[in-house]
């Protein structure tokens, strides 16, 4: 039987656990030889225990970009993305490939994917189409679904996105979302290192706008988070513009209030059970809007980042206020608000199938029976 040669690109602990369903069967698919490139984030040296999930992971066909992650200025992450375009280009070159698999929006996921087109090597596109307009992740999701052949888009609203763009439709497959299938299936990794009761806080930088609010909006979550009687575990945020600032304050946070609040660099496979056991979940990461509903945790959406991105009704946003964020813990802490019948209905339910199955048969297909041309479709 002949293999296809498929490449699956990581550069972020987030989009590594979610893809990591698709990996382990795709590492099951006899008609498939996997390859797993790992760059971005993975090697700082706060976030070593992503690596070593994903060594773990795949012992075998493991490459990498190794990338300094530790700045995160306009200037450094243009050098990351112009060394990651010159080094996947020279792996390219000595590993070929039919394909190549990534997920979201990060800008190292912008570099790999410029190098594939220039080489002529097929894109496939998880979570194409979604909307996120406080961040320049916004303007790289839908760059890389332009250079992409084949899109598999959470959503139906982001699947039409998609075909507005001009993709083609019979390269288009609605899967639903990796973050719910991940959230539902795998809350058995338990954290032991925080009892409840507890609140999860993740906040990322604005990146589409300056950066120059950073101390004043987390002093806003932090006045309203002393008011809420339970421990707040604090996971870090993206390697963004502005990111460094986060954590430098989030530090303080800790070393002032130790039995306040409680910062891991990487939750990594015990992310899903801590966030199903958390009182609420807070901050502007994308995981409030798409898993927290899943595990029924009420969740809080800050500020501009997560803007235009679809959300049920169990995500409550809020401005950098301090009232209006304490109203919204308030909120999320009110039985009678959390009993209604269809709190956590979801636009990114999963369909009858996982997402994962949908996925690695859809992209089996397209290895088989590959696009001819990627074109412009005019609905």
């Amino acid at each position: 039987m002949k293999k296809h040669h498929l490449t699956v690109v990581t550069g972020s602990r987030a989009e590594f656990y979610l893809m990591l369903p698709v990996i382990k069967k795709l590492q099951q698919t006899s008609s498939v030889f996997l390859n797993v490139v790992v760059t971005g984030g993975h090697f700082d040296s706060t976030m070593q225990e992503s690596l070593k999930d994903i060594q773990e992971v795949v012992p075998n066909n493991l490459h990498t970009i190794p990338l300094d992650s530790q700045n995160s200025y306009s200037k450094d992450i243009c050098e990351q993305i112009s060394l990651i375009i010159s080094k996947f280009s020279e792996w390219l070159t000595d590993n070929p490939t039919e394909m190549i698999l990534v997920l979201g929006d990060r800008h190292e996921i912008l570099g790999i994917c410029t190098s594939a087109i220039i080489h002529r090597v097929p894109i496939a596109h998880i979570h194409g189409g979604d909307i996120s307009e406080g961040a320049i992740d916004e303007l790289i999701r839908h760059s890389v679904t332009k250079m992409s052949t084949y899109h598999f888009p959470a959503t139906k609203l982001s699947e039409q996105r998609i075909l507005q763009m001009g993709e083609m439709i019979s390269c288009v497959t609605y899967s639903g979302s990796l973050g719910v299938e991940n959230a539902v299936n795998n809350c058995f990794e338990v954290l032991n290192q925080i009892d409840k009761p507890y609140a999860l806080l993740t906040c990322h930088p604005e990146t589409a706008i300056d950066s120059k609010n950073i101390n004043q909006q987390q002093q806003c979550i932090y006045e309203s988070l002393m008011n809420y009687s339970g421990k707040v575990l604090i996971t870090r945020s993206n390697f963004d513009e502005g990111c460094n600032r986060i954590y430098k304050i989030q530090k303080k946070w800790v070393s002032e209030n130790p039995k306040k609040f409680f910062l891991i660099n990487n939750l990594g496979k015990a992310y899903h059970s801590t966030l199903k056991e958390a009182d609420f979940c807070i901050g502007n990461s994308s995981s409030a809007l798409i898993e927290a509903p899943a595990l029924e945790t009420p969740s809080i959406d800050i500020g501009i980042r997560q803007k235009g991105r679809e959300r049920g009704y169990s995500v409550i946003h809020c401005n950098w206020s301090k009232d209006e964020i304490q109203n919204a813990i308030r909120q999320c802490l009110d039985t009678k608000w959390i009993n209604r019948d269809d709190r956590f209905s979801s636009p990114y339910n999963c369909l009858s199938l996982k997402t994962s199955d949908i996925i690695v048969d859809k992209i089996v297909s397209h290895l088989k029976s590959p696009a001819k041309n990627k074109i412009f479709h005019l609905k």
